[in-house]
């Protein structure tokens, strides 16, 4: 299933990618913005809005009936169709980055000089632009193929219980926890987000004529993948206003959901809970993180540094469901040994969350360190500056950016936690995720489909502002170097 949704997210990602690349700059970062969207909205969130267009009475159904093409629902749900649906849905965009990070810097004077040497337009394709994009091929079939193999909440979801991944199963029901896990693998997430935010900014630009020079089929390709990717979450927010208790079916405009949900006090607890927590956790991995990339790009070869970067880079390529089962494991161990901690909930939720946050922070703030210039930090030694007044004065004002990316990157991957917290939390300290599953399992809700619309139109905001402003800052700099 993993290869299958590689392939097919390489057969849709590549002509978007391709058509991104190719459109004038203007359209090209508002594409991509669109495509980064996506990473901020719950993963839970997206799968879960492909159920109200996949159930036995979903629109997909409802609108095939309507058309006459179908007497009876077709079994969607509860299948392998399902499964690849939504691992190419939620993996798509990890295909997209990376190619559109090759493409981009593709100088297509390569291309038009073949066509013009007699080569056709298929020709020129695969003798000079498949192998500039080869690099963000392979980076994208990898960010794919990796966290597909270890994905649990989508087969737990469309496919019945029976069809879980076995070997998880087992585990979970040895520890006793088989009813209290689920979630994502987390393997290459913060990679692919990095990648996206590096996508977005300035750079060398593949010459062209824009999207009036794209082919039909790219086109094509873009109006799907833009329309695969958003029209879930937009009936989503549609059904949301639903008055009926039926998510799937229209009984009329109505709010009393949005006020069902206010008034849900299970619902405001987990989301403050999810709120301290991330706050809490991305501050921690934030400190701790900086520390350990400074350590890392400043303090040159020292004994234990080799073991010490692979501890810090641990968990960016270890499954979730074994970095949840060793905290699980550490806290039982210490609560045996020293009687703390004597209940799972804030603390050991926040230890967790922290654990493996700081080693996205840390590879942040290195990438950061290894580009500034340390001349700077030498001329203040020179002119007398003692070390802890330069690093007050010169380097944390340099790595300020990295830690504040860190800490954002720290505190969404905290509120997009499920697996994790599920290990370790106890009764009582469920957080939003846990409860957004709990309620997700029991089929497509409207007080959900409410919950999604609010927390998709806050992340939406957030990112048109983050957008707007990097543009206007982008358009003065522009005008201040005219």
């Amino acid at each position: 299933m993993a290869g299958a949704a590689t392939l097919l997210c390489l057969a849709l990602g590549f002509p978007m990618a391709y058509g991104i690349a190719r459109s004038i700059p203007a359209t090209r970062n508002l594409l991509l913005m669109l495509i980064v969207l996506p990473f901020w909205i719950s993963f839970l969130l997206r799968v879960y809005a492909w159920m109200g267009l996949m159930n036995n009475y979903g629109v997909i159904n409802n609108f095939l009936m309507w058309l006459g093409v179908i007497d009876q629902p077709l079994a969607l749900m509860y299948t392998d169709f399902a499964v690849f649906v939504g691992l190419t849905y939620s993996y798509l965009p990890f295909m997209i980055l990376p190619l559109y990070a090759s493409l981009e810097r593709m100088d297509l004077d390569l291309v038009e000089a073949a066509q013009d040497l007699g080569a056709s337009p298929t020709k020129a394709f695969w003798d000079v632009t498949w192998p500039l994009a080869r690099p963000g091929l392979i980076a994208g079939c990898l960010l794919v193929f990796i966290p597909a193999m270890g994905e649990y909440v989508i087969p737990y979801r469309p496919r019945s219980s029976h069809d879980r991944p076995r070997a998880v199963r087992r585990i979970l029901r040895q520890q006793g926890l088989a009813t209290r896990v689920g979630g994502r693998h987390r393997v290459v997430a913060v990679a692919c987000r990095t990648d996206c935010l590096a996508a977005a900014q300035p750079g060398p630009r593949c010459r062209g004529h824009g999207v009036r020079r794209h082919s039909r089929f790219v086109l094509s390709a873009l109006a799907f993948g833009y329309a695969f990717l958003y029209i879930p979450l937009v009936l989503v927010i549609v059904y949301s206003f639903n008055d009926s208790r039926l998510a799937t079916v229209w009984g009329g405009f109505s709010t009393r959901w949005y006020g069902e949900l206010l008034r849900n006090e299970q619902v405001l607890d987990a989301a403050f809970l999810s709120l301290r927590i991330a706050v809490t956790s991305a501050t921690f991995a934030t400190v701790l993180g900086a520390m350990a990339g400074l350590a890392l790009c400043r303090f040159g070869r020292f004994r234990g540094r080799t073991v010490f970067s692979g501890m810090i880079t641990a968990p960016l390529v270890m499954p979730e469901v074994i970095t949840g089962l060793s905290l699980l494991l550490l806290f039982v161990s210490l609560q045996q040994l020293i009687g703390w901690p004597g209940q799972r909930g804030f603390a050991t939720i926040t230890i967790a969350h922290t654990t493996f946050s700081m080693a996205y922070v840390a590879v942040i703030v290195q990438s950061r360190l290894r580009s500034m210039d340390e001349s700077l930090e030498e001329a203040a030694m020179d002119l007398g500056g003692r070390p802890a007044r330069v690093a007050f004065d010169i380097t944390l004002p340099l790595m300020a950016p990295a830690m504040v990316a860190g800490w954002l990157l720290a505190f969404t991957l905290s509120l997009d936690d499920l697996v994790i917290a599920s290990f370790v939390s106890g009764p009582g300290s469920s957080t939003l995720p846990m409860y957004i599953f709990s309620k997700v399992k029991l089929g497509v809700s409207p007080d959900i489909n409410a919950l999604a619309t609010l927390i998709i139109l806050v992340v939406t905001v957030g990112v048109f502002a983050a957008w707007f402003a990097m543009r206007r800052a982008s358009n003065r700099a522009h005008t201040n170097r005219a």
